[in-house]
């Protein structure tokens, strides 16, 4: 049976057949087979098929037409999603300029361009350059918009998100607390964006040192979450874990017990047993055992961890190391000093081998 990109392929050779190679029909069927082969992550292919898409709109349109600049957009954010980040900047200051030239410079359009260099900027650490591209897109946003349009609000969130991994709390908080109110007003007080929005403010809150606001809000979002577990269980289970951490953070083991395991058991049913994410969970409630020193019940879940760390990246792997290190440390904690020698020495063993194989 034909796969979509075999579907459209076909009719890319039925196009080239009846309008010839070079024809602006052929630069749209090849976008579409474009995204295609993204989705389906052949990015070699989907290079390959936008490059010509370009090469077929600057010949029929001259080099700067809008839709060249679409299709300088669409290979900068594959060359993005490749990690291939100095081809990127190029391509889109030249997007950039055709928009601008065309639309003016205040056109939301001009904005989705200015937002993918921020959003370069930022991934390659020039928070200053990616913040400048930000706060424009955001007044661009605003002047087209209104102040509480989605499009608004996804700037907000941009730069608040910035601010908050460089460590610039002042400023991420009234802008979270605006896109708060703004997903409140246009989605309700139960929506997943504002369960999304309400968790970055936790984070915020916590890495603040406010930790009776964090936990306001963690449980918000654990609300939030339950009235919606049917649809969608696995946010369920990041609120519960979110809420658990808080709490372990702050040595209240009684109170995260319950909220990892629960976690647990929804991540087991939505993934299956053997799944890294499930292996995480072990190891945050029997880490926490370990903490609290019940270790009979820390035990089979540090060895199932273990377990499904080899079973899904090989027994040499970095992360069977640390699985084997926090076994060490509970048969330490159980007096059996030979079983702890033995681990360890596994565990080291894999690290020399890490270190071997990567210089």
């Amino acid at each position: 049976m034909p796969t979509p990109i075999d579907e459209q392929k076909m009719l890319l050779f039925q196009a080239e057949q009846k309008f010839g190679a070079d024809h602006p029909k052929i630069a749209d069927l090849l976008k579409n087979l474009a995204v295609l082969y993204e989705e389906n992550e052949e990015l070699e292919e989907a290079e390959a098929a936008v490059k010509r898409m370009l090469d077929i709109r600057e010949r029929n349109f001259g080099p700067d037409h809008a839709e060249v600049a679409s299709a300088l957009n669409h290979l900068a954010v594959l060359y993005e999603n490749m990690g291939v980040y100095d081809q990127v900047e190029p391509l889109l200051i030249r997007a950039l300029a055709i928009r601008q030239q065309a639309l003016g410079p205040d056109h939301p359009i001009v904005a989705s361009t200015l937002i993918n260099l921020g959003v370069l900027y930022e991934q390659t650490g020039d928070f200053e350059q990616a913040e400048d591209y930000y706060e424009k897109t955001l007044k661009i946003r605003e002047k087209a918009f209104g102040p509480d349009h989605h499009e608004v609000a996804d700037s907000l969130n941009r730069l608040a998100l910035m601010y908050e991994e460089t460590g610039d709390f002042k400023k991420a908080e009234p802008l979270l607390l605006r896109l708060l109110k703004i997903d409140e007003k246009e989605h309700g007080p139960d929506h997943p964006n504002v369960a999304t929005t309400l968790n970055n403010l936790a984070i915020l809150y916590e890495e603040k040192g406010d930790q009776g606001r964090a936990e306001i809000l963690y449980q918000r979002v654990v609300s939030i979450r339950e009235k919606a577990a049917e649809e969608d269980p696995v946010a369920l289970a990041d609120a519960l874990f979110n809420l658990a951490e808080h709490y372990s953070d702050q040595g209240e083991y009684e109170l995260a017990e319950p909220l990892y395991q629960r976690a647990l058991d929804i991540k087991e049913e939505a993934f299956g047993p053997d799944d890294p994410e499930v292996a995480t969970l072990m190891h945050y409630l029997g880490s926490l055992y370990l903490e609290v020193g019940e270790l009979e019940k820390a035990e089979p879940l540090l060895k199932r961890e273990l377990a499904i760390r080899e079973k899904n990246l090989g027994p040499d792997h970095p992360e069977v190391a640390e699985a084997l290190y926090d076994l060490a440390e509970l048969y330490k904690e159980m007096g059996d000093k030979a079983r702890a020698k033995e681990v360890t020495k596994r565990a080291l063993a894999i690290h020399e081998k890490s270190l071997r194989d990567g210089a």
